[in-house]
């Protein structure tokens, strides 16, 4: 028989735990983080964190987590997301892809030019190597990947 643990919060938000497994007898489940969900760039620029709060951001499948040291200066419109006193990082390993900074390349051909299918602001991106692996930068009027 399935057994089924839900607990709520303050707000009245709920979590639900199921275990399926009827083989097993006194499972332990240990919970590290819970993740929040956000539907776009905007809900998760108008959320503040703390130290240890996770979200996902749903429209681009990208988790982040709060980091506090995070300055406007970081912000670079896709992996580093600024908001008051702190931000959002991705958390992430292998390649940055095109959809966490807003461009649609989906039907891109090599005729076209990505400065014409989204409007993008790297004014707000670092002039030199942040020496953050996936961060990007300015390099010279060239936007680069840094990495680390």
């Amino acid at each position: 028989m399935a057994s089924k643990l839900e607990l709520n919060n303050a707000n009245g938000k709920k979590v639900s735990i199921i275990n399926s497994d009827t083989n097993v007898e006194n499972r332990e489940v240990t919970i590290d983080k819970i993740v929040q969900h956000v539907t776009d760039r905007d809900s998760l620029k108008a959320k503040i964190g703390t130290a240890g709060d996770v979200v996902k951001q749903v429209d681009i499948a990208l988790d982040y987590e709060w980091d506090s040291t995070i300055t406007a200066d970081d912000d670079n419109g896709g992996t580093i997301i600024y908001v008051n006193d702190g931000g959002w990082r991705a958390i992430y390993n292998g390649a940055i892809e095109d959809k966490w900074f807003g461009l649609n390349t989906n039907n891109l051909t090599f005729s076209q030019n990505i400065r014409g299918m989204a409007n993008i602001d790297f004014s707000n991106i670092p002039t030199s190597d942040p020496l953050v692996a996936g961060q990007l930068w300015n390099n010279d009027g060239v936007v680069t990947v840094s990495k680390g």
